[in-house]
């Protein structure tokens, strides 16, 4: 048995192998084999908690960052930064718990759509910085209302890009 997992099933099964030949190029070789299938599974609250939960308070920052008041620059350029490193630390942690799977799991899509998400907060910070630092004294609202507008686009685009990846697996 695996720490934190139970056997949900198992199954042998009979199944051919066919290979080439290494000796005869074009000609192939069959084989029987025997294959044991073992399904393993978690407890969904479980799962839940220890491994989606972290994941959704440091993605719940990185996305309220951009709603900080702008004067609180150097705090929004900390948090998608701070968010990508615990994203790295939590990713890991999981990894080293889970066996590894040839396919990417649906843990895996959510890390890799965190990352990508944090990263484009980043650069909207980027972005949004360098456009009102050089924004004309006259045009500073102006500026603040088109990336503030922007930071709202991303911050919904952000949680309709997660509910497209829940529905996805839950229609697997």
């Amino acid at each position: 048995a695996m720490a934190g997992f139970n056997l949900g099933g198992s199954a042998v099964m009979s199944a051919l192998h066919r290979t080439e030949n290494p000796f005869h190029p074009g000609r192939f070789q069959t084989f029987s084999r025997v294959v044991l299938r073992l399904d393993y599974h978690t407890d969904r609250k479980t799962s839940a908690l220890r491994w989606i939960l972290p994941l959704m308070l440091v993605m719940a920052v990185v996305l309220l960052a951009p709603s900080l008041d702008s004067g609180l620059g150097h705090l929004s350029f900390g948090l998608p930064s701070a968010g990508l490193l615990n994203l790295v630390v939590l990713q890991a942690g999981y990894q080293s718990q889970v066996p590894p799977t040839p396919y990417l799991t649906f843990l895996d899509q959510l890390y890799a759509y965190s990352y990508a998400v944090a990263v484009a907060v980043f650069l909207l910070f980027v972005w949004g910085g360098n456009l009102r630092a050089r924004a004309a004294d006259g045009q500073a609202a102006a500026t603040l209302a088109r990336v503030n507008g922007l930071c709202t686009v991303v911050q919904g685009s952000a949680l309709v890009g997660y509910g497209v990846i829940l529905l996805g697996n839950a229609l697997r």
